[in-house]
């Protein structure tokens, strides 16, 4: 079975110029990181991963930190398959197995 997933990760889109990241991610690992981690991000980044794997995808958050005034508008990690889609910001961990 293959499995395809979107990893969104939006940081402050309002503001400075858009900078570019992301890329396609293929095997039975890998590691997603914010540009500049761990200092911080730049402002304007889109950063969209797409993940492709032979079998369910597990993802687990080791650090997580985003605007939390934001209120998701601006800062965000959003997760999409072909049926769902998860919206996460603030500063409160998602974990594991979302």
């Amino acid at each position: 079975m293959r499995c395809l997933l979107a990893l969104s990760l939006v940081l402050g889109a309002v503001g400075g110029g858009r900078r570019e990241c992301g890329g396609v991610m293929e095997g039975s690992g890998g590691r997603v990181e914010s540009p500049g981690y761990p200092d911080g991000y730049p402002r304007g980044a889109e950063c969209v991963w797409t993940v492709v794997a032979n079998g369910p995808i597990r993802l687990t958050f080791d650090d997580f930190a985003l605007d939390a005034k934001s209120a998701c508008l601006d800062e965000y990690v959003e997760i999409r398959d072909e049926d769902s889609r998860w919206t996460f910001c603030g500063e409160k961990n998602p974990g594991t197995d979302v």
